[in-house]
This record gives structure tokens, C-alpha cells and sequence, in this order.
């Protein structure tokens, strides 16, 4: 009896120990993302989400990676790291090297921002909008105004 209970507790430790190995990571849309894979040989990186898992590329020993559909913005080093550049909330999913899972992505959308300038400061009404470039484009143009206006 107390043999089982000994094994049931290690089989739950070894459990917890699998999930706990996928980390969870929130990162802003429209920056790169380094994934590390520990396996080695030919490594499979996939993707789950929606319930669907897709095949993202698959690295064979010594060989350039192969991607079923080819995407710029995911490319591999050398090490097998998956690097994807340029994330956007689609990207968010469970992240696999092989049958393991390494990372559980959130992409977060950046705001929209926009901003209207006064009629005093531009001249006319100028809205923008963008991610952070867009903020600033708004804090640029309103200093120069700004700057401009106090030299009259």
C-alpha cells in the first residue's frame, strides 16, 4: 500500500514537472521573439492554436529548415532557438519543438493612437495614428510647434 502511494506521488511530481516546463511570455505586437529548443538532431517547431496545431518548420541535421508555408518573419539558429520577428496577436499560441511544449505566447496589440493637433500649433488639424512611431510623430511635431510658436 504504501509503495503505491510512493509511486502515485512521484508520478504526480513528474506531472507537475512537464507543465511546468511550458513558461508562459507577453510580449508587445510588432517586436522579435527567441524561443529555445533543447533538443537536438532533426527538430520539428509547430504551433497550437484554436485547438489546430500547424507545422511551423522542420530542421533537418545539418540541412537548411524547411517550411511548409514559407513565412519570412520565422527563421532558426544554429543552436535550433526559433526566432519570429515582427509578432502580431496572431502569432499568440503554444509553441512546440518537437512534442514539447516551450512557451505559451500572448501577443499583446499595441493601442491605436491618435492625436489632434491644435489649429494654433500646426496651422490645421493633423490626426496620426499608429503604434509607439506614431506617439513620437505627435510628440516631435508638437514641440516644434511648440518651438515654433514661442520664437513669433
Amino acid at each position: 500500500m504504501k509503495l503505491w502511494l510512493v509511486q502515485f506521488l512521484l508520478l504526480g511530481l513528474c506531472l507537475i514537472n512537464a507543465q511546468a516546463a511550458e513558461s508562459e511570455q507577453r510580449i508587445l505586437e510588432g517586436t522579435n521573439v527567441t524561443i529555445p529548443c533543447e533538443n537536438e538532431g532533426e527538430v520539428t517547431w509547430s504551433k497550437l492554436a484554436d485547438r489546430k496545431r500547424e507545422i511551423i518548420l522542420k530542421v533537418p541535421p545539418g540541412e537548411t529548415p524547411v517550411q511548409p508555408k514559407p513565412d519570412p518573419r520565422y527563421s532558426v539558429l544554429s543552436n535550433l532557438t526559433l526566432i519570429i520577428k515582427d509578432v502580431s496577436v496572431s502569432d499568440s499560441g503554444v509553441y512546440y519543438c518537437n512534442s514539447t511544449a516551450v512557451v505559451k505566447l500572448n501577443v499583446v496589440p499595441l493601442p491605436a493612437l491618435s492625436e489632434t493637433l491644435s489649429d494654433d500649433m500646426r496651422g490645421s488639424a493633423t490626426r496620426l495614428s499608429g503604434g509607439l512611431f506614431g506617439v513620437e510623430r505627435v510628440l516631435f511635431i508638437s514641440l516644434a510647434a511648440l518651438f515654433l510658436s514661442s520664437l513669433q
